[in-house]
This record gives C-alpha cells, structure tokens and sequence, in this order.
C-alpha cells in the first residue's frame, strides 16, 4: 500500500514540472518566437539637452525644464524590442548655439536607442526653456547633532564652513545657508570626518529640487572633539569698554540658570563660566555673551541663561589731590600737588576715596619727575601723571 502512495506522489509531481515547462514554452513562443510588428504610442519622453555642459562653460544655464510639457511619440517595431528599449527612447534638444539669457522655443528630435524602432508620429512642437546666466554665491554650511552620548559633550566644528555653489541666480536666490547632520551617537574618538550637506532656504526649509545649482564640494569636514562634562557657576563681568561707562552692583544682579553644564579638556582648570556684559539698551536690560576659555566647549543648550544686572552710570570728575609719599628717605620731602581726572560712580569721586601717591625708594637728594600711582575704590584713571618732588 505505502509502494502506491509514492508511485502516485511521484506522478503527481512529473505533472506538475511537465505543465511549467510548457507554460514557459508557451510564453517563450508567444514572446520570441511569435514576436508582432506593434505600433503604440510613448508617453512622457524625457527632455534632453545636447550641448548643456558647453552652454555651462560659456556661463549660462538652462532653467524651466520642469515647465517643459509633456510629450509623446508613435513607435513601431517588434514587441521585444519596444520592451527593451522603451525607456532610453527620448527627445533631443540642440543648445549647443546658444550665447545669451533669454526665452527660446528650440525644436527638438526624438532620439531612437536601436533602428529596429520606427517612428510613426512625434506628437510634440518645439520645446519652450529659458537660459540665465549663470552666477556664483558663498553660503555657509552650519551643523546640525542627532543621537545622544552618555556623560559626554561632542562639539563638532566644520573646518571650512564657507562654500561656493553656482547655478542661474532665480535658484541661487532661494538658497539661505547649508546643513551638515552628524550622529554624535556613533562617535566615540576624535576625529575628523566628511559628511553630506544639503541646501536649506531662509525659513529653515529643505530645498528637495532645483535644476541648476552645482557646489564646488559635496562634503564638508566636520571636526569632533569629546569633552567631560562639568557643572559650573556662571558669574557675570563688564566688558572692557563697558567697565569705563558702567559700575556693576554684584549684590543686585542674578543669573538664572546659577550654574551650567559645560565641556571640558583635561587641562582646564576653570571654576566657573564668565557671561560678559557688552552693552545695556535703552529699557536697562543688557546684552550679553558667554565666553568659553581654552578647552571648553558650551553646547548650545547651556547657552540659554539669563541675566539681570543692576548698572550704575560711571562720570569723570577733577580733583585736586595731595601726594602722599612712599618709602620716603631722610631729610625734607616736598611734593607738588598733583590734578587728576578719575573715573568711577558718583560718590566714589572724592579726595577721601581717591589717593595719589609717589614711590622714593633708593633715591638722595635731588629734584625728580616722578609717576603718580591713582588708587581708589570703584574709580579708574585713563591719563598718566607725573609731579616734582624735592629731596633736602
């Protein structure tokens, strides 16, 4: 009985590799050895441009192509050749004569990959493009970080962040900035590394398609540098220029976050983080910047701090102020009095709180010109002074 069975699955199975093999015999017939003469017509011929690399060089571009209308044309031929060259059939279009911008209507010529392929009909008029001229514009390549890192800061730093790119000035024009995206998640040494930008416009939108526009480079290099994190209180400061307009009351002046999360090398030895006040408008709140010292790096997050400060305005004021001498020899000292303008809030501009002195040591009888040292709470001294001392 189990003989029967496997004769019968045997058969079964010959049946069914017999009826493939003709399947693909008949389909191979009808295909190949029944192969028509069929005429049909080619729908939505790509456009192209003869010449174009050349119209480059001289300094213009073609633009409109995607207003360029559909177009169609009637083939005849074998059905195998129809299928396998359906799609490299296209229109030919010569710009190669073309020396100046402007709107042309060019007659095109559709181009057949094989002659076993006869055209029947071209169902299209002359091609309708616009030709600009063809400019150049620097724009800037700016960073963007996706993925995270554990207890690590990466600062990634594009070497060379200015790039050229060229193409017809209605496409330039559209064109704000470029955007490398670097996965700070796969990074785990220092490096330096090439990566992809593409081409953003002014409301931080991806520009997906353009017809012209070439960049000198497809590739940035993008610099990543590892950092320690540390937690550190944020003092405030004036800037230079500032201190000689403004006093700063400390005890009236706050910032929020108190204390940031920053990165560190191992060499830096920083204990806090300096935001430097650099100018203060109108309503008396101030600008501000956070400045990173050597090794350091302060992503971007961390930048977020706020700081209100009390600012006082600084005024010059004359005195007139007795020398004071110091390490003065023996015998009779005399010192001219001396006229100084000093710096600083009001009510530290006064002969109780502003000192002049001169330094007489190791010096015999004599007359000398000698410097004045200025020193004072809260004031500062933009000139130098001098005045004659007389030792008896």
């Amino acid at each position: 009985m189990s003989k029967n069975k496997n004769h019968t699955r045997r058969e079964k199975a010959k049946i069914i590799i017999i009826s493939l093999i003709a399947a693909i015999i008949a389909w191979a017939a009808i295909m190949w050895v029944d192969n028509p003469d069929i005429t049909t017509t080619v729908s939505g011929l790509k456009v192209r441009f003869v010449g174009e690399s050349d119209l480059r060089e001289r300094g213009f571009v073609i633009t409109g192509k995607k207003n360029i209308p559909e177009m169609s044309a009637v083939i005849r031929g074998k059905r195998s050749d129809l299928m396998d060259y359906m799609d490299d059939i296209c229109i030919e279009v010569d710009a190669s004569s073309i020396n100046e911008a402007g709107e042309y209507m060019l007659p095109g010529t559709v181009f057949m990959p094989t002659s076993r392929l006869i055209i029947e009909k071209e169902k299209h008029g002359d091609i309708p493009i616009a030709v600009e001229k063809l400019e150049t514009k620097e724009i800037e390549v700016k960073i963007k970080q996706v993925g995270t890192v554990k207890e690590k800061f990466i600062e990634s730093v594009i070497e060379r962040p200015k790039v050229v790119i060229s193409g017809a000035k209605s496409e330039l024009d559209q064109v704000a900035y470029g955007m490398a995206t670097v996965d700070i998640s796969k990074i785990n040494y220092d490096c330096i590394e090439p990566v992809n930008y593409v081409l953003m416009d002014e409301n931080d939108g991806l520009i997906e398609k353009n017809e012209t526009i070439a960049t000198e480079t497809a590739v940035v290099d993008v610099k990543n540098t590892i950092y320690n994190i540390r937690n550190l209180p944020v003092t405030v400061q004036l800037s230079e220029e500032m201190e000689n307009k403004y006093g700063l009351d400390k005890e009236k002046t706050s910032v929020t976050p108190a204390r940031i999360d920053v990165g560190v090398l191992d060499y830096n030895t920083d204990t806090d983080i300096k935001a430097v006040i650099n100018n203060v408008k109108e309503d008396g709140s101030v600008e501000y910047s956070i400045v990173p010292s050597e090794g350091m790096y302060i992503p971007e997050e961390s930048m977020a701090v706020k700081v209100k400060a009390e600012l006082k305005k600084k005024t010059s004021k004359k005195l007139e102020l007795e020398v004071q001498a110091e390490n003065p020899p023996s015998g009779t000292v005399s010192i001219e009095p001396v006229s100084v303008v000093v710096w600083g809030e009001e009510p530290n501009l006064n002969t109780d709180n502003v000192k002049a002195y001169v330094d007489l040591k190791d010096l015999e009888h004599g007359t000398y010109s000698l410097p004045v040292k200025i020193s004072g709470d809260g004031i500062s001294v933009k000139d130098s002074y001098s005045v004659n001392v007389t030792i008896e």
